[in-house]
């Protein structure tokens, strides 16, 4: 069971042709098969070939073919299993690698693979038909190597399947099998870092660089873990180490400067993202991050600049990635989770929630909606994007849109208590006459308002001189009308409605300008 090179499968399918007077692989598999009396290795050596200049379709014809010819070839299903895995077919790589993996154990006796371990000297080799002879301690030193490999692939199936139980049980028995299979561990830590367990991620990336210490992609992905683990001196420390081994890696310094700005260095993040740009000018998120750092030193039009370069490089970002992500062939060509397109929905979405931040900060209030508009056409439930489209839409005196964000935020986040505060104070300011208050309201609009103090929030209530009564049907239509979360909000502000008849009667009752605002707040202080 000798894992082989492409070299070595083109050589030792080469001499088998040769020796069998067969033609090459360019030739009519058909006829190759009629050549060799080993159909069904011939058939495995095709797949091989195949596969290899990606006409996976015939690889996965030729592998069926050996394997209807011989049903307990295991290296056949096997390599079929690794086809599937790069189609995206991780349930029928599963079921591949599950027979291979129990055609195996029966080699051993049924006794299971822990045999290889425990009897290593007496194991005879399976596979080595087209490899050097090799001593019985040697071949099985080669099972173990492939058994362990084995696991880890099936266990990358099951992490892209999302049985991430299943997959860290695969990642474990593999480096049982083999304690210096180091990507064995990085895929584990992987599973755990994507899982949110920070701690086992850590454990598993250092027993990877005991195996392999200079390896600066393993001491990245350590110091992402500490970073998210909120170890953020260790995690800098880990970037420090991994950009010493390899000066030239954009997305080190992307995220050390993301670290650094967990710590408030926005001066050195600023630095290490323009690293990251001089190093990738086509980073997306460099941009992106880089304009949050700006953001906090005050340089709002740096910061929207950033955002719209981040987005001019690729407004559809999340496109991109998913087109990545299926053309992601190779299980060991990184050691890394291979991005979603849910990661670079949400890394789209972000970049226009901010620029439409910086937008509402320089007064352009539409031009802030439009943004948070296209975020939410990429992430709808966008809390955020809600939130400050309902501000940007207050501003703008639309307090009817502003309310219907922050209602929708409610029926996402009922516990999300800013969205239920602000959306109770736009319903009682003195704009929002047109909704349920406003038979109430409107009528007595062209009279004088008085601005009373809410838990540190200005709420504006309208009042008619000389007509007490309305207290109490104000009082009345709080309770009718509003919902029971709005309703327990309402009622700190209705005593104080009840207590209007004892205002000071210095009180002008023409309709006071803004300008006097802190005039009146100054004579209510004493009855807020």
């Amino acid at each position: 069971m000798v894992q082989l090179s492409l070299h070595e499968y083109k050589s030792a399918y080469a001499e088998r042709a040769l020796v069998s007077g067969a033609p090459v692989v360019s030739s009519s598999p058909e006829l190759m098969a009629r050549a060799c009396p080993d159909r069904a290795r011939v058939n495995y050596f095709l797949g091989l070939a195949y596969a290899e200049c990606q006409n996976y379709p015939q690889a996965l014809e030729s592998l069926r073919e050996a394997v209807t010819i011989c049903s307990d070839y295991p290296e056949a299903l096997y390599q079929r299993g690794l086809i599937y895995f790069a189609l995206g077919n991780f349930q029928f790589a599963i079921a591949d690698f599950n027979y291979a993996l129990h055609l195996y154990s029966q080699f051993y006796g049924g006794t299971g693979f822990d045999t290889v371990g425990s009897t290593i000297d007496t194991i005879e080799g399976i596979v080595g038909d087209f490899c050097s002879p090799l001593s019985e301690r040697q071949q099985a030193l080669q099972d173990r190597v492939a058994l362990a490999k084995l696991h880890n692939d099936r266990g990358l199936a099951h992490e892209k399947w999302g049985d991430s139980e299943a997959a860290v049980a695969d990642f474990n028995r593999a480096v049982r099998y083999d304690p210096d299979f180091a990507a064995a561990y990085v895929h584990c830590g992987n599973v755990y870092y994507e899982c949110g367990n920070y701690d086992a991620a850590i454990d598993s990336f250092g027993c990877a660089l005991v195996v392999a210490p200079d390896s600066s992609a393993i001491v990245y992905r350590r110091g992402l873990a500490r970073a998210a683990r909120g170890r953020a001196t260790e995690a800098i420390a880990d970037f420090n180490h991994s950009i010493a081994l390899n000066p030239d890696c954009a997305k080190v310094y992307l995220h050390r400067g993301i670290t650094h700005m967990q710590t408030g260095n926005w001066i050195e993040a600023v630095a290490d993202y323009e690293r990251a740009i001089w190093l990738d000018p086509e980073s997306e998120c460099a941009y992106l991050q880089r304009g949050l750092a700006y953001h906090e030193l005050g340089d709002f039009e740096g910061a929207i600049a950033d955002y719209n370069r981040s987005l001019e490089l690729n407004p559809d970002l999340y496109h991109a990635f998913e087109s990545r992500e299926r053309a992601h062939k190779s299980l060991e060509a990184s050691w890394e989770p291979v991005p979603t397109p849910d990661d670079f929905k949400s890394v789209a979405a972000k970049a226009y929630l901010y620029r439409g931040i910086e937008s509402i900060r320089i007064g352009n209030q539409r031009g802030a909606i439009a943004d948070f508009d296209h975020a939410l056409a990429i992430v709808p439930d966008n809390v955020e994007a809600l939130y400050n489209r309902s501000i940007a839409y207050n501003k703008l005196n639309d307090c009817e849109a502003a309310i219907a964000d922050l209602r929708r935020i409610l029926q996402l986040h009922p516990d999300f208590g800013n969205a239920a505060d602000r959306m109770f104070q736009l319903q009682l300011e003195f704009n929002s006459h047109k909704f349920r208050f406003g038979t109430i309201l409107h009528p007595i609009s062209r009279h004088w308002q008085v601005w009373f103090a809410l838990h540190g929030r200005y709420v504006t209530c309208v009042f008619a001189s000389g007509e007490r009564s309305l207290a109490e049907s104000v009082r009345g239509q709080l309770e009718t009308a509003l919902d029971a979360r709005e309703l327990d909000a309402a009622r700190a502000i209705v005593e104080v409605i009840g207590n209007v008849e004892s205002i000071d009667g210095s009180l002008p009752v023409d309709p006071l300008p803004d300008n006097s605002v802190e005039q009146i707040e100054r004579r209510m202080r004493r009855f807020a």
